[in-house]
This record gives C-alpha cells, sequence and structure tokens, in this order.
C-alpha cells in the first residue's frame, strides 16, 4: 500500500481504490487547498461539523481543518517526507481526538486522518444538535454572508413549503415578501456588522401562495476565529396567533363601537362597586362629560341608588325600575321645565366563571318623552299650522327663485331666436326653451300640489266647446308621437261635440295632456286612442267619461296601489329607466275629483294600460237650447272659486313692426338677466327705460325723473317691491299725480295678485313672461 503514496501518479491511479477504505484520506496542495478527498473523509466532515450540506472540495484547508492548522504547516515547511500527531479539539461543544498522519507527494501532500470521540462523549450526543434543529417547531435557517442558503431544517420545509432540494444554494431573497431586495439587503448589512435581530415580524407567501405570518430573530454566525461567516435565522409561525389576536381586537372593537353608539345609556361597575365607565348615551343622558362627574360614582354609596336594586345585586339578581331625577336644565335638552326626568333603569350582575360578582351593568333609557308625550300632542296641531304656513311661505319663495332665472332662461332665448342663426342654433335654443317649459311645468305641478293640500286650488270657469279643444290637443300631441311613430287617434261622441259646456279647459286639458303623455313615455310601438262619450246624469248635468288606452308596457298588479298618490311612482328605483316626478296622476285625481268625477285605470303587464276618468260639466248658455235654469257653478264644490289662468306661450316674430314711442318706463329690479330681458322688449317697442337694482334707488330716481310707468320686482334687497309702491303712494297723496305700477315676480301663490293690488299696485305680471300679455298691460296704462 505504500506504493500508492510514491508519486502523483501512482496515488491517482489508485484513487478509486483509497476512495472505498473507511480511513479518510485527503490530498491538498502545499498552500492548504484540498485538492482530493475519498468518501470516508467526507463522512467525517459531516460528523464533525454536523452539516451534511458541507462543501470542502477546493476550499482551503483553514476554512475545513483549521483544528491542525499549526501541524500542516510545521509539516510542510519541515524536510521530513512524513510525520505523525495526535491532536484533541472541542467543535460545537464535543470533544473529539484526532490522529492523523502527513506525506509528502511531489507538491502535494497527503492526510491520513483517524478520528473518534473523546472519552465520555457518544455519537448520540455529537447527532443531539441536529437532532434538535431537524425537530424544532421553528424554521433555522441558515445564509453565508452572501444570502445564499446552507441549512434548511424540516420546520423550514413545513412552514414555507419548499423541499430542501429546492431552497438549498439559492439567495435567501426568494423568502422576503414581494422580494423586497432592497430591505432584505439591510437586514444582511446589520448582520455582517454582528447586529442581531430580535421578534421582528413578517408576512411571507408559502411556496402554495398562502399569504402567513411570522416572528423571526435573526443572529449572526462565527467561525473558530470569531469572524461573521453567515446568518441564522429562527422563524416562529405565528399566523394562528395572529388570526385569534385579530379575531379579538374586531370582537372588541365590535364591543366597543356597540357600547359606545348604542342609544341606550350604560354604566359599568366593578364588583367593588367602584365606577369604572359609562358610554356616550349615558354621559348625555345625565348631562356629565366622564362618569367620574358624578358626586358620588361608588355604586353602593351613591344615594341615587334605589335600596331595593342595591339588595338585588348583592343577591346576584337583576333588577328593573323606573328613577325620577332632577337633572339641571341644558341647552337642546329633552328635560322638562322643572328638570325632571323619568329614566327605566335595568341593573345586572356580571358574574366570572366562579360566580363570584366581578362587575356590574346598569341599562339605562329616558321614557321622560313618553310621559311628556300627552304635553307635546297638544302643541302638535299649532306647530302643524305654523308648519303649513312656513310651507305656504317657503312655496312662494320657492316660485320666485326658480321662475325668475327661467324668465331670464325663456325670455333671452326668445331674444336670441329673433336674431340672424344657423339652423344648428336654432335647433340649440329651441331645445333650450323646451327644456324650460318642461321645468316650468315641473315647478307648476308642485306648486298645484300645494294649492290642493292648502285648499286653494280653484277651477276657472268658463264656456268652451269640448271637440274643438280635443282637437287642437290631438293636433299638438300628434307631433311629439311621430317623433317614435306612434299612431295616435281619437273619438268624441257627437252628443258632445255639437254643444259648448262650462268648465276648466286648462284644467281638463291638463289631465288628459298628462294621460297621454304617460302613455306615449311607457309606448315604444302601436297605438294611442283618446276617447270621450256622454254617459247618463240627472237633468241639468253634462256628465262625460273619457279614456286613454295604450299598447305600452303596463303595469304590474303589485304597483297599482302607487298610483294617484304624491310624489309615487310605479319604478321609484334609482335605475328606473323612465322619468318624471310623480305627480301628474296625483294632481289629475285632484282635478277630478273637484269635477265631480273619479278617476282608475285597467291594465296588463306587457300589453297595455287603459286609464278612465269621469267629469261633469254645465250645459253653456250659447247653446240653442237650455237643460236648466239652476246655478252654474252648483255643479261643483262649493269652495270652487274663479282664478287666473296658468301663463300662454308667445313667440315675437323676427320681422314685428317696431313703434316709437317717448314715455319712459323705470325698471325696478335686482336680478341683472331679467333687467337685460325687460330693457330689451321695451327698445323693440321703442320706449325709453330707466334702471333701478332696489326700492331705495328708485325713489331717488324718482326724486328727479319723472316716468310714466313702473314695472316693479316684489322681492328685492333693502326695500321691497310692497313698501316701496306704499312710499310711492303716500309721496302722490302730497303732489296729487298717479303712477302706474304693474307687479313683476315670480310669485304664484293664490292670493298674491290680490296683495299686489292692495298695497297700491295697480295690475300684475307673472314670470315668465308672456311677451303679448307684457307689450298689452303697458300699452293698456300708457
Amino acid at each position: 500500500m505504500d506504493d500508492m503514496f510514491i508519486s502523483n501518479k501512482n496515488f491517482y491511479e489508485n484513487l478509486s481504490f483509497l476512495s472505498n477504505i473507511s480511513v479518510p484520506l485527503i490530498l491538498m496542495d502545499t498552500n492548504g487547498c484540498i485538492k482530493e478527498l475519498n468518501d470516508a473523509a467526507y463522512e467525517m466532515f459531516h460528523n464533525i461539523f454536523i452539516n451534511r450540506n458541507i462543501d470542502i472540495s477546493k476550499e482551503k484547508s483553514k476554512n475545513t481543518l483549521w483544528f491542525i492548522r499549526d501541524e500542516f504547516i510545521s509539516f510542510r515547511n519541515s524536510t521530513n517526507a512524513s510525520d505523525h500527531f495526535y491532536k484533541e479539539v472541542k467543535i460545537r461543544n464535543i470533544h473529539w481526538t484526532f490522529n492523523g498522519q502527513f506525506l509528502k507527494l511531489e507538491d502535494q501532500i497527503v492526510l491520513i486522518l483517524n478520528y473518534r470521540l473523546h472519552k465520555g462523549e457518544s455519537i448520540k450526543n455529537a447527532l443531539q444538535l441536529a437532532s434538535i434543529v431537524d425537530s424544532s417547531e421553528d424554521a433555522i435557517i441558515a445564509t453565508d454572508l452572501d444570502g445564499e442558503i446552507i441549512s434548511w431544517n424540516k420546520a423550514s420545509e413545513r412552514i414555507y413549503g419548499y423541499s430542501k432540494k429546492e431552497i438549498v444554494g439559492k439567495n435567501f431573497i426568494i423568502l422576503a415578501p414581494d422580494k423586497k431586495i432592497e430591505e432584505a439587503s439591510k437586514l444582511l448589512n446589520k448582520i455582517k456588522k454582528g447586529q442581531e435581530i430580535k421578534n421582528f415580524e413578517l408576512k411571507v407567501l408559502t411556496v402554495q401562495g398562502e399569504e402567513i405570518y411570522l416572528s423571526v430573530n435573526i443572529s449572526p454566525i462565527r467561525n473558530h476565529y470569531g469572524d461573521i461567516v453567515g446568518a441564522c435565522a429562527i422563524a416562529r409561525d405565528i399566523t394562528e396567533n395572529k388570526k385569534l389576536h385579530q379575531e379579538l381586537y374586531n370582537s372588541e372593537k365590535r364591543f366597543r363601537s356597540i357600547y359606545e353608539q348604542s342609544p341606550i345609556g350604560i354604566e359599568l361597575f366593578d364588583a367593588n362597586g367602584v365606577a369604572i365607565s359609562a358610554n356616550k348615551s349615558f354621559c348625555k343622558m345625565f348631562k356629565i362629560n366622564d362618569v367620574t362627574d358624578f358626586k358620588h360614582d361608588n355604586f353602593f354609596e351613591s344615594p341615587y341608588m334605589a335600596k331595593e336594586v342595591k339588595e338585588k345585586i348583592i343577591k346576584k339578581q337583576t333588577s328593573r325600575i323606573t328613577c325620577k331625577y332632577v337633572l339641571v336644565k341644558r341647552p337642546n335638552s329633552n328635560i322638562n321645565k322643572e328638570g325632571i326626568c323619568y329614566f327605566d333603569m335595568i341593573t345586572t350582575p356580571i358574574l366570572n366563571e366562579q360566580g363570584e360578582l366581578s362587575s356590574i351593568l346598569c341599562q339605562v333609557q329616558d321614557i321622560t318623552k313618553k310621559i311628556e308625550s300627552e304635553k307635546e300632542l297638544k302643541k302638535a296641531k299649532i306647530s302643524a299650522e305654523e308648519a303649513n304656513s312656513s310651507k305656504s311661505k317657503f312655496l312662494a319663495n320657492m316660485s320666485h327663485e326658480i321662475r325668475t332665472p327661467i324668465n331670464g332662461i325663456m325670455g333671452m332665448t326668445d331674444l336670441a331666436l329673433m336674431t340672424d342663426l344657423t339652423d344648428e342654433q336654432k335647433e340649440y335654443l329651441n331645445m333650450v326653451k323646451t327644456s324650460s317649459r318642461h321645468l316650468l311645468d315641473i315647478v307648476n305641478d308642485i306648486l298645484d300640489i300645494s294649492k290642493i293640500e292648502a285648499g286653494k286650488f280653484k277651477l276657472d270657469l268658463e264656456s268652451f266647446n269640448l271637440e274643438e279643444k280635443i282637437k287642437k290637443l290631438i293636433k299638438n300631441f300628434s307631433i311629439l308621437a311621430e317623433e317614435k311613430f306612434i299612431e295616435v287617434m281619437y273619438f268624441i261622441d257627437p252628443r258632445l261635440s255639437d254643444i259648448d259646456i262650462i268648465s276648466d279647459p286648462l284644467r281638463l286639458n291638463q289631465i288628459l295632456m298628462n294621460l297621454l303623455s304617460n302613455a306615449l313615455k311607457f309606448t315604444e310601438k302601436g297605438t294611442i286612442i283618446l276617447c270621450a262619450k256622454r254617459i247618463q246624469a240627472p237633468d241639468g248635468i253634462i256628465r262625460a267619461q273619457f279614456s286613454v288606452s295604450d299598447t305600452g308596457i303596463g303595469i304590474p298588479e303589485d304597483k297599482m296601489d302607487k298610483l294617484f298618490k304624491n310624489f309615487s311612482q310605479v319604478d321609484d328605483s334609482y335605475t328606473k329607466k323612465y322619468g318624471g316626478t310623480g305627480l301628474g296622476l296625483a294632481i289629475s285625481k285632484q282635478i277630478v275629483n273637484m269635477m265631480n268625477g273619479s278617476i282608475w285605470v285597467n291594465s296588463t303587464k306587457g300589453q297595455g294600460s287603459c286609464f278612465y276618468f269621469t267629469a261633469e260639466f254645465a250645459p253653456s248658455k250659447n247653446n240653442n237650447h237650455t237643460t236648466t235654469d239652476s246655478n252654474e257653478s252648483e255643479l261643483f264644490n262649493e269652495d270652487f272659486q274663479y282664478s287666473s289662468s296658468p301663463n300662454k306661450y308667445y313667440d315675437i316674430s323676427q320681422d314685428e313692426v317696431v313703434y316709437p314711442y317717448s314715455k319712459t318706463i323705470l325698471i325696478v329690479d335686482d336680478n341683472e338677466i331679467n333687467q337685460r330681458l325687460i330693457s330689451s322688449l321695451l327698445a323693440k317697442k321703442g320706449y325709453n327705460y330707466i334702471s333701478a337694482f332696489n326700492g331705495n334707488e328708485a325713489l331717488k330716481i324718482l326724486e328727479c325723473q319723472i316716468v310714466d310707468l313702473i314695472l316693479m320686482d316684489i322681492q328685492m334687497p333693502e326695500l321691497n317691491g310692497l313698501k316701496t309702491t306704499m312710499a310711492i303712494r303716500d309721496s302722490e297723496n302730497v303732489i296729487g299725480i298717479h303712477i302706474p305700477i304693474i307687479a313683476m315676480t315670480a310669485y304664484a301663490m293664490m292670493g298674491d295678485k290680490e296683495n299686489f293690488l292692495d298695497s297700491g299696485m295697480d295690475d300684475y305680471i307673472s314670470k315668465p313672461i308672456d311677451f303679448q300679455t307684457f307689450y298689452d298691460i303697458i300699452e293698456k296704462y300708457i
């Protein structure tokens, strides 16, 4: 066997044989770099370093054979061909005994090394550390200073999902959350400086993509010289604890939310009766900022706690009583003038697992309102009347505020249409005009409902021919229907077509137009038919039944109850397909009732609907024969009175003749757009005009300027139209002249015109302004 070590050639030729012997053989160059080693040497390094992944090929011997470094250097520097040595070394707290021999082989050195545990040690103890590492529930991971993973225990496989084969040799950045290289590098730099990283939480994704939470400790690994050669990370899976903590947090949060937001006042005491806390409702009830604001905050010592309640708590029983307290009156509180409050109090003992008293829960509700409810009911009627009055005022103001800008929009649109425009511009302006009229119709609907509720909705009775009205209505309506290719037909009973009747034609038209518009809205194809026929009635009365049928979408049976109710629609969802305010049918029903009729509907979903209504009329004296001498107004409810007709719309043609006038008109209006509109209309007729923005300005102008007529807005800052008119009339009593004053306002409630005339005004015109009516009134007084 000695021949094997004579030369390099002999050694390498017999390396295969040497690899099979049980004695560790290591071939090194003179610099200590390991060139070759047999399997026994591999096994030796694994046993002494407890590392299955140790790679010693081409390694410097000082990194793995550091414990015989001095012996190696001594032999290398000597002239001896061989040398024996004996060495006892402690590696990782395990004592080893080494018996070896160095052999010089040309320019290389052969090391034959025999090893065994020192006396008193055992293989079990030597492998104990490895066993602990592999059996640990925590992931134990080792890396070198470049971050390459060199050790990976079984717990690491279980937690991360990577096998040892898959992960060893790869950079630990693969384990970092979201592959945050910069943060991982910072951790490694701290380890290189010898710092330890303790108990920091980390959220990572396993190889299966599962999100887990880890508590991690990282320490530097040092070699036998004390140099830092790597890092060891111990990671504990705290996912379940994290979830439990989150659940506890959420539970506590829910409890705290219920506790704080509960409308029931809650006060909590400990087992000794010391007040612990009170929620917001409790503090609000007793007008305190905190439970410690109570002079007596101990449950058992407080004179405010009834004796029977204390006794039941001592007996671990729940109690419920009604308590009377006198509290200091504070702003915005429900306490009556005497400061007396009544509380319903439930007191409950909270017991621990041993059945002992651990805390006391007191729940308080305020039932003061209930006791005071009778007094409130008596005040309700007065409040309702005041509210109704306020609503009427609000509606008047709303009418003014909405009609004023509509007046400007419609008026300026009409003026713009009188100028030279392209076809496209005319189309756009006509769309503006149509939209403005639609908006005005909505305002009128709201005001109609308000007038009905206030009992101020009246019919304006006049004689008219029903057939003429219906023909005109159908002619205008057909233009709209043609846009959807819907055919419109009508039928009038001959017994209604050859006579004149007395009623309110505009309100009748309003009902029919509403029903026709609804039919058109909900019909995509087919036909709409309007019928009017005379039905049986007592002498002196003409009774007619009207119907509007369509082939539209129909109405579901379960939605029928929504019809004819204020602000109620069959589809009132945010995603409804068809628009509308839900007022048209409600107003129609009220008008029908005032005409001594009724309204109803027959409908099948998907097939169409047919709305019916009846109405009573008086025969007109214009007919060749009369049926009765009775008073026509007796046909209608006693409260029905005459009222002014709704606004009409009038377009001024571009070629209208302008007549020059030398008259001067004072415009008093705080709205600049309205001023411009009125002044433009006056200028077209050749009138001179002066403008004032409020009553004070108007009075100053009148002190030095003679005017022939005043157009007076009602609602203005500083001095409104009514007070300005009164001031003008007072001064006229002294100088003996009279200037016509025309009220010009968007107020549209019943009785407004009368109020204006009573204040000294001569006439009234409502906004939006009808041009022809405007000119007629001016010519009437000038």
